[in-house]
């Protein structure tokens, strides 16, 4: 269980890398923090395949839970995001 203490101090840097503000200079890990800290309190979100790259820019592969895929586009763009998820 995630401490409310902690997640109110550290959503807003969450927030900041969420929105592409903050990520210069961090870790992949720190990255993968926000990210994961983001999820705690949103867990779905959505994004074209348009945007996926840069939406998660920092994160590795198996960082995401889940990928769910409405109209697959291209192929290889399908292949990009399966890697950064575990199922």
């Amino acid at each position: 269980m995630c401490d409310p203490e902690l997640v109110r101090k550290n959503l807003p840097a969450a927030t900041g890398v969420i929105r592409g503000e903050d990520t210069n200079g961090l870790t992949p890990d720190a990255v993968l923090a926000a990210w994961q800290q983001f999820f705690y309190v949103v867990p779905v979100v959505s994004t074209t395949f348009a945007s996926l790259a840069r939406t998660f820019a920092g994160l590795g592969s198996d960082s995401l839970g889940w990928l769910f895929i409405d109209e697959a586009g291209h192929p290889v763009v399908v292949l990009r995001a399966s890697g950064r998820c575990r199922r």
